[in-house]
């Protein structure tokens, strides 16, 4: 409904953080890709829109951030999500599942 409507989530004003897009989506996404690191890249690689389109049909993550730039393609990742775009820079994918709990919590 988002894409279609081009909606944004209510409170937003237009950056979107973890509680806007479904908090719990990016931490199964995160689980399903701890000890993964080698084979599709650490959480940096979500930046890489090569590695988004390589990878969002298999994996939860890369699906939900090529989501979001595909919705807000008029501004760069880091002003519309920065929460996420500070995540991609953590070191593998167990501390970001690890980040992503205690968040929850």
């Amino acid at each position: 409904l988002q894409a279609l409507y081009v909606l944004e989530p209510a409170g937003s004003h237009g950056v979107w953080g973890l509680d806007d897009f479904h908090h719990l989506l990016y931490y199964f996404g995160a689980a399903q890709l701890v000890n993964q690191d080698e084979a599709v890249g650490g959480p940096s690689s979500v930046l890489d829109e090569r590695m988004r389109a390589e990878h969002r049909q298999a994996y939860l993550y890369y699906d939900a951030i090529q989501v979001i730039h595909e919705v807000k393609s008029r501004a760069p990742f880091g002003e519309t999500s920065p929460m996420l775009n500070d995540i991609a820079a953590v070191p593998n994918w167990a501390k970001v599942r690890q980040g992503l709990m205690r968040m929850y919590e």
